[in-house]
């Protein structure tokens, strides 16, 4: 039988000396046992020793009731605490329980068999209550700890610092490739990569540095350093790159890019203390400036850095108002027919004025939409308004040729199982031609290849719209990857038109683009364009449609209905 350690706080030398003899009979001898008379003298010897047991009295000479119990519990973590106390007292020891201790006795009916079995049984509920608390703690996949025990971890990190002035850093760790991963070779090699990092993030860190995984594939590692913080982060995220280039080996050999982008936020002991999940947020900040710079580096937070970052935070708690307050309005630029002479179509241009009259960049709000979820909802009401102003345009007009429009689609609103639903709906409530509708969805999102992807391409292109893939030319893509999708035409980004008559390499991509696309049965829209030269060029490459301010600049719909009024002309 293991000897068992207890501690008895109790400063009555009578009730002592019944506890010793009922602990003597109930473990046959088999107890190492040491008597303190205040809660002084108990968070003094815990500090020092190791016990299994508490047995405590809550009337002590310098503390009474639960504070005997909340000071005792701070110094006795993982440890069993079982209350002593009289028979009028019962309903303290209960409310006691509920704060932290383990069970209680009545000193008159302290007998060794209650004894044994209320202090077997209060040091098992213990380690059960251990055991919960690590499964709450821990990260199921990888054995890390989780987003729930960094925070409490980091919390207590940033208390220590001040005090024994040590300096401490963050690094906010985002695999680049991960989502690929996940789409192209499945969860199971997913959860395996995810395992390998971990894995691989521990082998490069000192037994006194943390790492933990926050979720999905973010970790976040946290340094102590009493040297130059910069220089010794620096080193270690160095270290980590360099590992992490070499790629993650699964079981079955293979061996799948692991490069991060890593954010990088430093605090200093003398510095003002920051919250814990600031402190975090600052990291994170920094690491999705890595990944906007291409990934496979690492970032450190700075003043500049924190300007943007509160500029971005009020925009985001902007955002979430301005869908309500309808701050949203669609404005639509004219897409010109060379072959025509005519605007045969029409692209919905998402706006928003805040409420202090400022006119927002969409690239600006557009990724804290679907940041926010609110893409979602947004998305659905540019479909819903876009098709309804254009049924009332088509009305206007007898068109001998049917116009089209194109409404920009994000990625957000693709992956969401009910996209396919709500623009079903929204063709059948507003009447719309589905022929008439144009999705344009960016290039990045075809390299995916995911199934629920490849499904809903396929069901929008037998509801009868045409898919067109926006900003071709900036992303991954190929005409190979392209060319089994349902894709109808391609729009060339604006990057490649500004400087084309000046840029040799340019005018040939433009070349080469039309000239795939067209053997693949692809039209082509060319955006961006501003002089007369350019749109020349153009239409001599043979591109179907052209759009930019030469043409015409974005409109308001009473604007459109107006130049729509009579078939326009160039």
């Amino acid at each position: 039988m293991t000897e068992i350690s207890i501690l008895n706080v109790e400063d009555s030398n009578a009730d002592a000396m019944l506890i010793k003899m009922a602990l003597k009979q109930a473990f046959n001898n088999q107890c190492a046992l040491t008597r303190v008379i205040d809660i002084a003298s108990a968070v003094a010897y815990l500090e020092k020793n190791k016990v299994d047991v508490v047995l405590l009295d809550l009337n002590l000479p310098d503390s009474q009731g639960l504070d005997s119990l909340k000071q005792l519990r701070v110094a006795a973590k993982n440890i069993a605490i079982v209350l002593l106390t009289g028979c009028d007292d019962e309903q303290s020891a209960l409310m006691a329980i509920k704060n932290g201790a383990q069970d209680y006795l009545v000193k008159s009916e302290l007998t060794a068999q209650n004894i044994s079995r209320t202090i077997r049984y209060s040091i098992d509920r213990e380690k059960h209550e251990q055991e919960i608390t690590t499964l709450a703690n821990k990260d199921i996949l990888t054995g890390l700890p989780n987003r729930l025990h960094c925070m409490d971890y980091l919390n207590h990190e940033l208390q220590r610092v001040h005090r024994e002035q040590y300096n401490i850093a963050i690094f906010f760790i985002d695999c680049d490739h991960f989502k690929m991963v996940n789409d192209l070779m499945g969860h199971a090699k997913g959860d395996e990569f995810l395992i390998g990092i971990a894995q691989k993030l521990k082998s490069l860190l000192r037994t006194s540095d943390y790492v933990a995984r926050l979720g999905g594939d973010e970790f976040v590692i946290i340094l102590k350093a009493e040297a130059p913080v910069v220089k010794f982060t620096g080193v270690v995220s160095d270290k980590i790159h360099r590992a992490l280039r070499q790629g993650i080996t699964l079981s079955s050999k293979e061996v799948l890019d692991a490069r991060c982008s890593i954010g990088i936020s430093t605090f200093e002991h003398n510095k003002p203390l920051p919250a814990a999940d600031q402190f975090i947020h600052q990291a994170d900040t920094a690491m999705y400036l890595a990944k906007k710079m291409g990934g496979d580096c690492s970032r450190y937070f700075d003043s500049e850095l924190e300007k943007q970052s509160n500029q971005r935070l009020t925009l985001l708690k902007d955002v979430q108002v301005a869908f309500n307050k309808e701050q949203f309005f669609l404005n639509y630029q004219p897409i010109f027919d060379p072959k025509t002479q005519m605007f045969s179509g029409i692209e919905a241009l998402l706006r928003w004025k805040n409420s202090r009259d400022e006119m927002i960049s969409p690239v600006d709000f557009i990724p804290l939409l679907e940041e926010s979820g609110l893409i979602i909802d947004v998305g659905q009401w540019v479909l819903e308004k876009a098709c309804q102003d254009f049924q009332l345009l088509i009305a206007d007009n007898n068109y001998q040729v049917l116009p089209w429009i194109s409404i920009n689609v994000s990625p957000v609103q693709l992956q969401n199982k009910k996209f396919f639903e709500i623009l079903e709906k929204v063709i059948k409530t507003t009447g719309i031609n589905p022929q008439s509708v144009h999705l344009e969805i960016t290039e990045s999102l075809f390299l995916e290849r995911s199934e629920h992807i490849l499904t809903l391409l396929d069901e929008i292109n037998i509801l009868g719209c045409k898919i067109s893939i926006d900003d071709f030319g900036v992303g991954y893509s190929s005409m190979s990857s392209l060319k089994d999708l349902p894709v109808s035409r391609l729009k060339l980004d604006r990057s490649f038109i500004f400087n084309c008559l000046q840029s040799t390499a340019d005018k040939a991509i433009i070349k080469a683009m039309i000239s795939l696309a067209h053997n693949l049965q692809m039209d082509v829209v060319a955006e961006g364009i501003e002089e007369l030269v350019i749109a020349e060029f153009l239409i001599e490459q043979k591109c179907e449609y052209l759009q930019g301010y030469y043409f015409s600049r974005p409109l308001d719909f009473a604007q459109l209905r107006k130049k729509f009024l009579t078939y326009h002309r160039i």
